[in-house]
């Protein structure tokens, strides 16, 4: 009764769905390692080699999720607003004053050495005390004034590309983390499309058993559950009945979840107070930074200093007086960078940027939302289907020999 089952051909037919889910398993779990890796080139790309999708073109990758936060999530100058330059003068000014000492000596010492150890230690003392009654509002004002200019101060765009630039692992993560979900589901929905289409693949081989039939049919279960699998991440957009079933793309329903997950990720790697101060002051518009310094610090050296500046300039020279005021504006913004160390905690808590991401994120609409996962796979994202089918096909002859043993 059960004689088939002892059947080398039964068994054949049957490992037909079975194989087919391997397929789509497979080549979607391909699929997805070959967005994501190598991150370093690997052979002679891009015809003899591979180098990770999104690595090899993280710029153009990089500006895209960019785009999302610069025009959505994150204003600048509503950012800024929330510094308050009264409490960043009372975290800089307890350094800014034991510096000051310190950097008038080495001024004065570097263009009258000589002098200065003649000047009486009372005068001293009072051009160090003007010096510093001068720094906390050369502080405010500085403040003040790079806060009302900070579109000019801070590219954030360009700063976000080039952190990703620099760090395509973490240009990785950000995609990665977003869509753990997302991806897991790709991995299975392989398998279990795989089956299903195996299914009919099985059908068709037992009534039409042509020696291209196998092929064609890895092909199509390669190609169709990569693109199925894509299609039912971002689609539909909005929530819809099918049956008795509420269908919404999966990615799109966790968007809350991913908002948390992206607030966290980027606050702490990327926007943090840390790394928008350095491009601040190291960055393409440091000398603007300058400027507002050294126009601040002049001003304060003259209206503070009173007998004890007008001392100095009579005693080295109006050249020299010139000169010692210039190197002081060098001199303090070569310190700006130290100095700033002491403002990360401050500015991380008065920032916030992890909360402005996370609600301004969950409020987005369903379109703008998946513009933050899916450039991944608009790009190249045929030629990522197609590596799916051709390793279909790859499979369709081999269990077409291995298996049928015929052409």
């Amino acid at each position: 009764m059960f004689e088939f089952l002892t059947d080398l051909q039964f068994w054949a037919y049957v490992s037909i769905p079975f194989v087919s889910a391997l397929v789509g398993w497979g080549t979607n779990i391909v699929a997805l390692k070959m967005t994501f890796y190598p991150i370093v080139p690997f052979g002679w790309p891009p015809y003899f080699g591979w180098q990770g999708i999104i690595p090899s073109k993280a710029e153009v990758m990089a500006e895209r999720s960019v785009d999302l936060m610069t025009t959505q999530l994150i204003n600048i100058d509503d950012i800024v607003d929330r510094l308050d330059a009264e409490q960043i003068m009372k975290v800089l000014l307890p350094a800014v004053e034991e510096q000051a000492e310190r950097i008038l000596d080495e001024l004065i010492e570097d263009r009258a050495a000589a002098w200065w150890k003649t000047v009486p230690e009372p005068l001293k003392a009072r051009m160090y005390a003007r010096t510093k009654e001068g720094a906390a509002q050369v502080i405010l004002d500085v403040v003040n004034e790079a806060k009302s200019r900070s579109q000019e101060l801070f590219d954030l765009k360009r700063m976000v590309v080039d952190s990703l630039m620099r760090d395509k692992a973490l240009l990785n993560r950000i995609f990665l983390e977003c869509g753990v979900a997302e991806f897991k589901f790709i991995e299975r929905s392989g398998l279990i499309l795989g089956f299903l289409f195996g299914l009919i693949q099985m059908t068709i081989w037992i009534f039409y058993p042509a020696w291209w039939a196998l092929p064609a049919a890895g092909f199509f279960v390669g190609y169709a559950t990569n693109w199925l699998a894509l299609k039912m991440i971002f689609q539909p957009l909005q929530p819809r009945r099918v049956g008795p079933w509420i269908w919404q793309g999966l990615f799109l329903k966790r968007q809350k979840e991913v908002s948390v997950a992206y607030a966290g990720l980027v606050s702490s790697e990327i926007l943090n107070a840390k790394n928008m101060l350095n491009a601040i002051i190291r960055g393409p518009t440091s000398d603007k930074l300058f400027d507002i310094i050294q126009h601040h610090v002049m001003e304060s050296i003259d209206t503070h200093g009173g007998f004890a500046t007008q001392f100095v300039e009579v005693a080295v020279g109006s050249e020299a007086y010139t000169k010692i005021k210039d190197k002081a504006c060098s001199r303090i913004f070569e310190e700006v960078p130290e100095h700033a160390e002491v403002l990360h905690d401050y500015a991380d808590r008065a920032l916030d940027i992890e909360r402005t991401l996370r609600e301004k994120m969950s409020a987005l609409s369903a379109i703008k939302f998946s513009g933050l996962l899916r450039p991944i796979f608009q790009e190249d994202e045929l030629k990522l289907i197609l590596v799916g089918a051709a390793l279909g096909v790859a499979i369709g002859f081999f269990q077409l020999f291995a298996v049928f043993g015929r052409l």
